[in-house]
């Protein structure tokens, strides 16, 4: 066989192997971010809908993030594979070297990093931008102005800062302000105990 035959087979190879690995871990990753979107829906107008279009959103950034893992495990797959089955041997007896194999190898890994770039640079930031804006108008939906009816039996009532409804997009290490608001004792009527309020 001539040497672009053999390249086009070992290609070949790489190729399936990363991909099969690449698309189960995405879906697996996937997965894990709808269940986690999911519980918010239900909150103001956060729908079954929205979540499925964050998450959408979300796949570029998974893609440069897995892509590489994947690449690496599934040519190392696709080699051991070659290996084991003494392909990779029959190959060397045809006239392919341990350097032409590596060049092929080397023109494969600068193309999924050239595509890795791309997606990383340009594709997932406008994704992660688009799911941040969409993620706050529609979590924004539950958020009112603060005011808390106090409860029916006296106690602490929690009030907590306007407008700063946490979601996962914010800086983990924001806490909205809290107050805490005593209301006044009230009988079965539902009539304040002044005394108890004074």
């Amino acid at each position: 066989p001539s040497m672009r035959t053999l390249t086009r087979y070992i290609g070949r190879d790489v190729l399936l192997s990363t991909l099969l690995l690449f698309v189960a871990l995405l879906g697996l990753f996937t997965f894990f971010d709808l269940i986690n979107e999911m519980r918010d829906v239900g909150r103001g107008g956060y729908t079954l809908t929205t979540a499925l279009l964050s998450v959408t959103l979300h796949v570029p950034s998974r893609i440069y993030e897995l892509f590489p893992v994947a690449a690496l495990i599934g040519t190392l797959m696709a080699i051991a594979h070659l290996v084991a089955n003494s392909e990779f041997t029959v190959m060397r007896a045809a006239g392919m070297s341990p350097r032409q194999a590596s060049g092929m190898l080397l023109r494969m890994g600068l193309l999924f990093a050239v595509a890795t770039f791309v997606i990383g640079e340009w594709v997932a930031p406008a994704a992660e931008e688009a799911a941040q804006h969409h993620g706050r108008h529609e979590r924004g939906a539950q958020v009112h102005a603060g005011v808390v009816e106090p409860p029916a039996h006296g106690g602490l009532a929690r009030v907590e800062e306007p407008g700063r409804e946490p979601h996962r997009h914010e800086d983990p290490h924001h806490r909205p302000q809290v107050t805490l608001i005593r209301s006044p004792r009230r009988d079965p009527h539902g009539r304040a105990d002044h005394d108890e309020a004074e």
